[in-house]
């Protein structure tokens, strides 16, 4: 990303994609963000996106490109995936990147070029590691990180403000997970601390599991006599 990229955030009011939208201004880039609401519209200009796309009024493919005066954006930055990287796809700028770094309609992706008859089309994907283990990498994500706050370009992004008492109502029991939910939704019963009854009786003809969710070997009975060599 350089300095004049037009760069579109999709999810654009999610912590990610407010923290692009402060990443691109820091670097010259113009952030044009789409969100499918018309009511987060001037909050996402107010945290500095240069123009808003309500994706339920108007396509992405034909409002960028209008914005760009045709050329289309440099880089897509899309938290989205699933069939919309098509769309997202007819967007991006000859010789552009389409840049995935989540899946959040949990629907298969397909690869847009072969649709759009295979366009100068860059699209890749991203984890964190690809700079937490990269020595030099992270030393240079970390400054820019620091110039970014020291100068001010970079500031928290506050929701709401919780009292204790309020944190304390609203945090679950210890031990009460995504597993005890589910035991929750499904009728199982649940122990008088708010989690799961384990140990419960076994299906007929179900043998138990280790941890590791491997059935464990019979153990033979040490009294009786091994079986004699031939």
């Amino acid at each position: 990303m350089r300095a004049g990229d037009t760069v579109v955030l999709t999810a654009a009011s999610s912590s990610v994609g407010l923290a692009a939208i402060q990443v691109a201004r820091r670097v010259g880039a113009v952030p044009v963000a789409t969100t499918r609401s018309r009511a987060k519209r001037e909050a996402l200009l107010a945290a500095g996106a240069a123009e808003v796309i309500v994706t339920d009024e108007e396509p992405v493919a034909e409002r960028v490109p209008a914005l760009t005066g045709g050329r289309g954006a440099e880089l897509v930055f899309d938290a989205v995936a699933g069939p919309g990287v098509v769309d997202l796809a007819r967007a991006v700028a000859p010789g552009g990147t389409l840049f995935l770094y989540g899946a959040v309609s949990g629907l298969p992706t397909p690869y847009p070029g072969f649709e759009l008859g295979m366009p100068a089309l860059n699209m890749r994907t991203y984890t964190m590691h690809e700079t937490t283990r990269d020595p030099v990498r992270l030393r240079r994500a970390e400054a820019f990180v620091v110039s970014g706050l020291e100068a001010g370009a970079f500031r928290p992004v506050v929701d709401r403000v919780f009292g204790l008492g309020e944190i304390a109502k609203k945090t679950p029991p210890h031990g009460v997970g995504h597993a005890d939910r589910e035991d929750r939704r499904r009728g199982r019963p649940l122990s008088p601390g708010g989690g799961p009854l384990r140990g419960g009786p076994r299906a007929p003809g179900r043998r138990p599991r280790s941890m590791s969710g491997e059935v464990p070997r019979r153990r033979r009975d040490r009294r009786s006599p091994l079986p004699a060599r031939c």
